[in-house]
C-alpha cells in the first residue's frame, strides 16, 4: 500500500478478477474514508485500476521485489522497513497467513429492518490472505526461502539506492513521512 495507491499480485483461478478487485477496491475506498479523516468526501479512485499479465517466473519474481521496494524506489524510505506503511513482503516470505472477517452491510440493514436482533454473523464471511512462494522456490525450506528472499531484496535495495544517489536524488527522512497526509 502506497500513500495514493497500491499494488497486487494475485492469481484468479475462478475467473473472478473483475468481481474480486471491484469489492477489494470498494472496501479499501469505505474504509480509508470512514478511518483517515484526511481522505474527505468524494471520489476515492482516480480511474480504474490497471491489469498486468506476469506470464513468466522471471515476471513474477520481478514485479513481487517492484513491490517490496516501491517505498525506496519513490525516495520515501531508504529500506521499506522505513516506510511506516504496509509492506507485506514480511508476511510474504514468513508464511504468514492472515484472517479478515468481511460483513456484508446492506444485506445485514436490510435484514435488520424486520428483524432489530437479527445475528450480524449471519452476514459475515472470513477469508484467509495466504501468501503462496514465488514459482521456482517452492523446494526450499521457510528458513531458506525466508533467507533467499531477504538477500535478494538486500542486492535490489543497494542498486536502487546507489542510482537514486548517482542522480543526485535522496531519501525523504522519518519526520517528514510523518508530515504527510494520506493521499499526497
Amino acid at each position: 500500500l502506497q500513500g495514493n495507491h497500491d499494488h497486487l499480485t494475485g492469481s484468479f483461478p475462478n475467473e473472478n478478477r473483475a468481481l474480486f478487485m471491484r469489492d477489494l477496491n470498494a472496501q479499501i475506498a469505505r474504509l480509508c474514508k470512514r478511518l483517515v479523516p484526511e481522505v474527505g468526501r468524494g471520489k476515492f479512485w482516480e480511474r480504474r485500476y490497471a491489469n498486468q499479465e506476469l506470464p513468466r517466473n522471471e515476471d513474477v519474481e520481478e514485479y513481487f521485489f517492484y513491490c517490496a521496494l516501491q517505498a525506496v524506489n519513490a525516495g520515501l524510505a531508504e529500506h521499506p522497513k522505513d516506510y511506516p506503511g504496509y509492506n507485506s513482503f514480511e508476511d510474504a516470505i514468513n508464511g504468514v497467513s492472515r484472517e479478515f472477517v468481511h460483513t456484508d452491510w446492506t444485506k445485514y440493514q436490510n435484514a435488520r429492518r424486520f428483524n432489530p436482533k437479527v445475528d450480524i454473523s449471519r452476514y459475515q464471511t472470513t477469508y484467509r490472505l495466504t501468501f503462496s512462494r514465488l514459482p521456482g522456490y517452492e523446494h526450499l525450506s521457510q528458513s531458506e526461502y525466508r533467507a533467499l528472499m531477504l538477500k535478494k531484496l538486500e542486492e535490489r535495495r543497494l542498486a536502487i539506492v546507489e542510482e537514486r544517489r548517482k542522480s543526485g536524488k535522496g531519501f525523504a527522512r522519518p519526520e517528514t513521512l510523518r508530515k504527510i497526509k494520506p493521499g499526497d
